[in-house]
């Protein structure tokens, strides 16, 4: 579990890809990061994935199949940023939302612009229409792993705004129009529908 408040953005030291073989990719691991243990959790770009191998100043995980055809990580290359999350502990403060790791679909970034404030309006179109259902204006919605708050919808697209703070802080900070990138749907709407689904 994570709360999609990201922590570092760090570069991908390296992507492994070997026939009939997971993804491995090597990520850079910061001073802060030093408590990172094998086994563990951590959200690469909103995708929760396990610790496999621990160097000085990076670290390993692998990626299957199924992961790199629901995500963007198949896409990234040695050097490009991602935003990383440890997983949540019983006293970490619940900065952002219930955030599981767990990618719904990607999304394409279809247009951006930026205000007289230099904040950056950003409006995206999920690559699964069908999950629009739970986007809702003034809700949460996991976009590569940090928590934002959607300021409007529409049938096929929502539009977020990011302050220079949060640019500065996320891998989609200052995307330009075709920028794709991972979403996770909030959870609680969905067993909220699976609870009042006919039986």
């Amino acid at each position: 579990m994570f709360t999609g408040i990201i922590e570092t953005l760090q570069p991908i030291v390296k992507s492994e890809r070997s026939e009939g073989q997971p993804t491995t990719l090597t990520v850079s691991r910061p001073e802060s990061f030093n408590d990172l243990g094998l086994g563990d959790s951590v959200a690469i770009d909103g995708v929760c994935l396990t610790v496999t191998h621990l160097e000085e100043g990076s670290f390993q995980v692998q990626v299957a199949k199924e992961t790199l055809y629901r995500t963007n990580l198949g896409a990234k290359n040695a050097g490009d940023r991602v935003g990383l999350e440890r997983s949540v502990m019983p006293t970490t403060r619940m900065g952002g939302h219930f955030v599981q790791g767990h990618i719904d679909c990607t999304a394409d970034v279809v247009k951006a612009d930026v205000d007289d404030t230099s904040s950056r309006w950003l409006t995206f179109k999920p690559s699964n229409p069908s999950l629009m259902k739970y986007v809702v204006t003034k809700g949460y919605i996991a976009i590569s792993g940090a928590s934002i708050t959607v300021v409007d919808t529409t049938e096929d697209s929502f539009r977020v705004m990011l302050i220079p703070y949060t640019q500065a802080l996320v891998s989609f900070g200052y995307a330009e129009t075709g920028h794709t990138v991972n979403l996770e749907v909030d959870v609680l709407a969905k067993y909220v529908e699976k609870l009042h689904a006919p039986k």
